[in-house]
C-alpha cells in the first residue's frame, strides 16, 4: 500500500504506466514509419511482378508472390487504420470530458458568485474580523 500513498508525485504504478503508454505510443510511431518507409519499395515490386503477370499470365507462382504482398501491405495499413481510429477515439474523449470540465467549472463559478454566497462571505467575514478585533 506505501507504493500508492506516494504524495510526491506520480505513484509507482503511474510512472509505471506512463512508461507503457510512451512505449505503445513509439511502437505505433515506427510501425508507421516503417509502413510508410517501405511504401515505394513495395509498390515497385507489385506493379513490377504484375507487369510480368501480364506478359506472362501462367505463372502462378508470381501470381501467388503478388497477391502475398498486396495483402502484406494491407494488413500493415489496416493495422495503422485501427490505431488511428484508437488515437481519433481518445482525442475526441477527451475533448469531451474537457468541454464537460469547463461546463462544471462554470456552473461552479455561477454558484459561487451568486448573492446569497457573497452575502454569506461577508457575515463569515464580519464575524472573524469582530472576534479578532474584540480579541485585541
Amino acid at each position: 500500500m506505501g507504493e500508492l500513498s506516494d504524495l510526491g508525485g506520480l505513484t509507482k504504478l503511474g510512472q509505471i504506466a506512463e512508461k507503457c503508454h510512451k512505449i505503445q505510443a513509439s511502437t505505433g510511431m515506427l510501425r508507421t514509419l516503417t509502413v510508410a518507409s517501405t511504401a515505394e519499395a513495395d509498390y515497385d515490386v507489385i506493379f513490377n511482378d504484375l507487369e510480368e503477370i501480364i506478359n506472362g499470365p501462367g505463372n502462378q507462382t508470381l501470381q501467388d508472390r503478388v497477391d502475398t504482398t498486396i495483402k502484406c501491405r494491407m494488413d500493415n495499413i489496416t493495422l495503422l487504420a485501427h490505431a488511428a481510429q484508437g488515437t481519433t477515439d481518445g482525442i475526441k474523449e477527451g475533448t469531451f470530458q474537457t468541454i464537460d470540465y469547463q461546463l462544471k467549472l462554470r456552473t461552479l463559478s455561477d454558484e459561487l458568485s451568486s448573492p446569497e454566497i457573497q452575502n454569506k462571505l461577508r457575515g463569515i467575514l464580519y464575524v472573524v474580523y469582530f472576534t479578532w478585533y474584540t480579541l485585541q
